[in-house]
């Protein structure tokens, strides 16, 4: 998923990197586009991540701020990573109408199941 800051905000990174969630890779701001981050987040992890933003909403922890301020106060918007999101190379995307090879290198921990009969039942 991309979950992207608040305008002049920073997304706290270590909150995204636990509780089931995995921190991929953090694009920072510029003039024209908050900081974002690429995050995995199993379909397992999917329901502790909703109770999380729900309790940040309607409960306070000792402190008295919000319960996981620190994972949610920051965040303007969440949604599912596309492969612009993921693109890390110093070259552009290739346009879509251009037949190109891929690479994919998978992380066999990120998921119980198996990567290449997913890819393959999605193809």
């Amino acid at each position: 998923m991309t979950v992207q800051a608040a305008p002049e905000h920073e997304l706290k990174p270590d909150p995204l990197d636990k509780s089931g969630l995995t921190l991929m890779n953090v694009h920072e701001a510029d003039e024209q586009h908050s900081q974002e981050a690429v995050v995995w987040i199993s379909d397992g992890a999917v329901p502790t991540l909703l109770r999380k933003i729900d309790q940040f909403a309607v409960e306070d922890g000792p402190s008295g701020s919000p319960r996981n301020a620190a994972l949610v106060a920051n965040i303007e918007q969440i949604e599912r990573a596309t492969v612009e999101n993921l693109w890390q190379e110093k070259l552009p995307l290739p346009d879509e109408d251009v037949d190109v090879w891929w690479e994919l290198w998978i992380d066999s921990r990120l998921s119980e199941s198996d990567a290449v009969e997913t890819l393959r039942r999605l193809a």
